[in-house]
């Protein structure tokens, strides 16, 4: 099951292990530390048993997990085929399943208008409303169609490309950003034995006074160091005078073993 948000994929988890299913349950979003994503994945592939993975998109790109029915949040069209690249993507010997759904808040907006551009989501629906099935073979077509109908949609986008042309490049710089500049806040996770050793070692190497020889030493730890940390959108924090740094093992109620860091609606300070 795949969802647009970490608060939709959350209440979908919670909810399926409250049902008391006997198959195994995974749990994958970017509230999860990386090094812990990975030995989730490599489980998934080892687990021979049935099971349920509730997942963010984040497996759309770069993950190698195959399964026989996947369960989709309406999204742009390119980010549905990405999600159906996960589906009998090893070539188990049937036919995989993607389910496309609508997902609606307590107010009845869809989640996919948090995070994707309302336009995309709009000929995305209009274009898949005109099937009930929709075979493989049919996907290149479909997908023409889809860029086709993007193609006669008109942004600020070409109000760009003619300031451009004019070599207006300061305008530019006002006017149009690649991605969006969210404010984020980096947490180093340390719940576990590994991590702890990081962390003592990362504050050692920050009470070098030469910064040159800081810098090296960082290095040699620095892959291990961002195996623990997450980004966290600092719209996500409640309260503007929350900091967090560490994570310490004594602080569960700020990070779930199973579903990742918890939103925070305290004003603690966690040093």
């Amino acid at each position: 099951m795949v969802l647009n948000t970490i608060k939709s994929s959350k209440k979908i988890y919670k909810a399926l292990k409250e049902m008391g299913l006997e198959e195994d349950f995974y749990y994958l979003s970017t509230s999860i530390y990386p090094k812990e994503r990975l030995k989730r994945i490599e489980s998934i592939n080892k687990n021979k048993n049935r099971k349920i993975i509730v997942s963010t998109q984040l497996i759309e790109a770069g993950v190698d997990i195959s399964v026989d029915v996947i369960y989709r949040d309406i999204a742009p069209l390119d980010c549905i085929n990405q999600t159906a690249g996960r589906c009998n993507r090893h070539n188990e010997g049937k036919k995989g399943i993607v389910n496309v759904v609508k997902l609606v808040d307590e107010n009845g907006r869809r989640f996919a208008d948090y995070i994707y551009e309302k336009h995309l989501i709009t000929k995305t629906e209009e274009l898949l409303n005109e099937f009930d099935v929709i075979d493989e073979k049919m996907f290149l077509k479909l997908n023409n169609k889809y860029f086709k109908k993007l193609s006669n949609y008109k942004d600020k986008s070409e109000d760009i490309l003619k300031t451009i042309e004019k070599f207006e490049y300061n305008v530019v710089e006002g006017k149009f950003k690649l991605i969006e500049n969210i404010p984020s806040i980096d947490l180093f996770v340390c719940i576990e034995d590994e991590a702890e050793k990081v962390w003592e070692e990362f504050e050692r190497i920050n009470e070098i006074k030469d910064v040159f020889e800081r810098r090296r030493e960082f290095l040699k730890i620095k892959r291990k160091f961002y195996s623990y940390v997450i980004s966290v959108p600092e719209y996500a924090i409640k309260g503007k005078d929350i900091l967090f740094e560490h994570l310490s093992k004594i602080d569960k109620k700020y990070y779930d073993k199973e579903t990742g860091f918890e939103i925070v609606e305290d004003k603690t300070i966690i040093l």
